[in-house]
């Protein structure tokens, strides 16, 4: 099965100079974990909430992140995969580079994302029906706001 079915293609994403602090602030509010870093419409990172809490400090039930820019803290260069790769190519990578998501690219531009998450819900779901469902017609890249 390739990867393209069972990607995310509402992909929320932030720029490499945007405020880590911005950053964090929109994945608390999409419920995300990780988001691609898009420059000039190119992949160059990726930054998952780990990478924001490595640099925050947290006192009492509040979590504070430094003033820094997301470029400071994001993986450059990330695994990428093709939208024609298979998902079992897509779960070794994860697996090989303990990796929780993996960015779909065409050429350099990033067009989805699979994540752990996606691959749960494909193992407890009906496989036989993930070809039936109708998918959408366009990709959809979001820039996280301030």
């Amino acid at each position: 099965m390739k990867a393209k079915p069972v990607m995310t293609r509402e992909v929320i994403y932030v720029g490499p100079h945007q405020p880590l602090s911005m950053a964090y602030r929109s994945m608390v509010l999409w419920k995300v974990r990780h988001m691609p870093v898009v420059e000039r419409g190119k992949l160059v990172g990726i930054l998952s909430d780990r990478d924001v809490l490595i640099h925050a400090t947290r006192k009492t039930d509040e979590i504070f992140v430094p003033a820094m820019t997301v470029d400071d803290a994001m993986t450059a260069s990330p695994i990428t995969l093709a939208p024609d790769g298979t998902v079992s190519r897509a779960a070794e990578l994860m697996l090989e580079y303990k990796i929780d998501a993996l960015p779909i690219v065409s050429g350099e531009k990033l067009v989805g994302l699979v994540t752990s998450s996606d691959l749960l819900v494909l193992l407890i779901g009906n496989n036989e029906r993930v070809d039936e469902v109708k998918l959408p017609f366009s990709f959809k890249l979001r820039e996280a706001e301030a």
